[in-house]
Parts: C-alpha cells; sequence; structure tokens
C-alpha cells in the first residue's frame, strides 16, 4: 500500500505538471525588433497616440492566433497597445488596459491611501488600469528599506493585490 500511495502521488504531480506545462505552451510570448513590425501594426499603434515613439514590441501566440503587444512612449507615459497583424484591434477597447503615469499625476485620493499607512513612503512607481470600465492604480511605495506593492481604486480605497 505505501509503495501505491507513493505511486500515486507522483502520477498526481505528474499530472499537476503536465497541466502546467499545457498552459504555459498554450501562450507564447516573442520579443519583436522594433525595426520589423509590419507597418499595419505600426500605423495603428500610434493612431491614438500620434506623437509618440513605440519602443518595444512582442508578439503573443494562443493557439493559431497572433497579436502584437506594443509599447508606446507618449508625453512621458508609456502605454501598450494589442494589435492584430492586419493593423485591426482584438476584441475590446483598442489600447491595453495599463499606462505607466508619474506617481506626481495620481489623483490625491490615491496618493493618500497609497501613504496612509506609510507616512514616511514614496510612491516609487504607478499604473493605472482599465478593466471593465473599473479604474485601479497597481502602485510601489518604498518606506525605509521596505517596498510595499498595493492596488489602489480610483476611490481611493485599498483593493486586493489581484484583480482577475
Amino acid at each position: 500500500m505505501n509503495t501505491f500511495v507513493r505511486g500515486a502521488g507522483r502520477c498526481g504531480l505528474g499530472l499537476v505538471l503536465a497541466v502546467a506545462f499545457g498552459v504555459v505552451v498554450f501562450a507564447q510570448t516573442k520579443s519583436v525588433p522594433v525595426a520589423q513590425l509590419p507597418d499595419a501594426v505600426r500605423q495603428a499603434a500610434l493612431k491614438n497616440h500620434p506623437q509618440g515613439t513605440i519602443t518595444a514590441a512582442s508578439t503573443v501566440t494562443k493557439g493559431k492566433d497572433v497579436v502584437y503587444e506594443v509599447s508606446v512612449k507618449d508625453a512621458g507615459k508609456t502605454t501598450k497597445v494589442a494589435v492584430n497583424p492586419d493593423g485591426s484591434y482584438p476584441p475590446g477597447p483598442p489600447q491595453s488596459p495599463s499606462q505607466s503615469i508619474p506617481p506626481a499625476q495620481l489623483p490625491d485620493n490615491v496618493r493618500q491611501a497609497a501613504l496612509s499607512g506609510h507616512p514616511n513612503g514614496t510612491i516609487s512607481s504607478a499604473t493605472k488600469v482599465t478593466k471593465n470600465s473599473q479604474v485601479y492604480y497597481q502602485l510601489k511605495v518604498k518606506d525605509g528599506p521596505q517596498t510595499i506593492s498595493m492596488t489602489v481604486g480610483a476611490d481611493g480605497k485599498l483593493l486586493p493585490a489581484v484583480i482577475k
């Protein structure tokens, strides 16, 4: 019986690894040199950022579907834009829902919520995220030797760290 239990444990672990491996293989991301972006992708990525500069790009492949994820820097902010190879946008908003912003440009209530438990802290990075019409901010607060990651809603309330 002891051998059976050990064998079943290995089998279960193998199943978990196989499932995890399958998920990893299902979506592959590959970096693409900016100079090698198709013109249609480049034009679509810059459509809402005519003064912007493309700083990085990658392809995300899920099965037979390929989408370009393009980082565009415009007015000091970096935005990720998802674009199909033909220059159209995948379902949903044409821009990725996340955007790096300078901490000084955070709404006051968001800044106050982030620093409420860390009066000597400073916000070292901020990302504005819009998902399903919900806006929230992913922040890193440096407080002494510690860096704390947190998520704050647009209403200034602390949220769970992971929002799905």
